[in-house]
């Protein structure tokens, strides 16, 4: 059955030594998208039609092309090991782009250079302890959680680097 493949999936995860936050995303796809869907197929009979049918589901309820990329992106992972295994599966998830249309990004909600120097210099008048935290999100577009996990090793001055191997997750690097 598709669940007990897709438990066995996760647990191969865990033995892999991936991140605790990676780990609960696929445990929380996998028991509250996935199993409920298809957990009582065969991991065979799990077809195009009935995944785009999951989409829509997804969809009526609310859910952001986002979730549901993240969803069809776990599923076709399941079969692509599933097809490594040797299970003579084909897999209903392949090419996601083609089952959720991300939305167009648009420069709204972008700051433009002006308001960037606003915020800037307001930082650095009024709250001059978080400049350099802002500082560094502005020029570099790294994401909060990425800033807040750097550590001094992360930061090559003269070259002017910062690499990016870490982020805070519920509290988690």
């Amino acid at each position: 059955l598709f669940a007990d493949y897709a438990k066995g999936w996760l647990a191969a995860c865990q033995a892999k030594g991936l991140k605790q936050t990676t780990l609960r995303d696929y445990c929380s796809i996998v028991n509250v998208r996935l199993i409920p869907a298809f957990g009582l197929l065969p991991i065979d009979h799990v077809t195009r039609d009935q995944v785009r049918e999951m989409v829509a589901n997804l969809k009526t309820v609310g859910n952001k092309p986002k979730t549901i990329r993240n969803v069809l992106a776990t599923l076709s992972a399941i079969y692509e090991e599933a097809i490594e295994d040797g299970r003579n599966v084909q897999n209903p998830a392949r090419k996601p782009a083609k089952l959720v249309k991300s939305p167009k990004r648009t420069i709204e909600g972008m700051f433009t250079q002006a308001e960037a120097e606003l915020v800037l210099h307001a930082f650095k008048t009024q709250q001059p302890h978080y400049y350099p935290f802002v500082l560094m999100l502005f020029r570099t577009g790294m994401r909060e959680a990425e800033v807040v996990a750097l550590q001094p090793g992360d930061l090559d001055l003269r070259s002017r680097h910062v690499l990016i191997q870490r982020n805070l997750a519920s509290g988690l690097y």
